[in-house]
């Protein structure tokens, strides 16, 4: 499973913030993808194992 976020370039704080919480910055996703203002993020959950 993965969360996704988006901000802005203008929200450094918020950047910040996501990638101290460990969110990595990946190429802007629909609709943000022809967005050059626009910042996305995103985090891998671990996922339990099923037996």
């Amino acid at each position: 499973m993965r969360l996704r976020l988006e901000t802005g370039v203008r929200q450094p704080a918020a950047m910040r913030l996501y990638e101290r919480a460990g969110y990595r910055r990946v190429p802007n996703f629909p609709p943000y993808e022809d967005d050059p203002e626009s910042v996305c993020y995103e985090k891998l959950l671990a996922t339990p194992e099923t037996s």
